[in-house]
C-alpha cells in the first residue's frame, strides 16, 4: 500500500509538470508570430493534454478506493467462518 501511494504521489508530480509545460507552451503561443510555430505549440498542448489523462487514469487505477477490499472478498469470509453451510 505504501508503495502505491509512493507511486501516486510520483504521478501527481509528473501531472504538475506536465500542467506546467502546457502553461509554458500558452505563454510562447502568444508570443509566436509564426503561423508554424503556433502549429507546433498546439501540436505539442495537445500531446500534454493526452499525456496528462492517462497519468490521471493512472492515479485512479494506482490506488483503489476504501471499502474495495472488503467487497471483493466478502463472500470469500463469509464462506471462510462457516464452511458448513454451503
Amino acid at each position: 500500500m505504501a508503495l502505491a501511494l509512493g507511486e501516486k504521489e510520483a504521478l501527481h508530480k509528473q501531472l504538475a509538470d506536465i500542467d506546467g509545460q502546457r502553461e509554458g507552451m500558452l505563454d510562447r503561443i502568444v508570443e509566436a508570430n509564426s503561423a508554424s510555430v503556433v502549429r507546433a505549440h498546439e501540436s505539442r498542448i495537445e500531446k500534454l493534454e493526452r499525456d496528462k489523462m492517462v497519468l490521471q487514469e493512472k492515479i485512479n487505477k494506482t490506488v483503489p478506493p476504501k471499502g474495495r477490499l472488503e467487497d471483493c472478498i466478502e463472500l470469500s469470509l463469509k464462506l471462510l467462518s462457516s464452511p458448513w453451510n454451503i
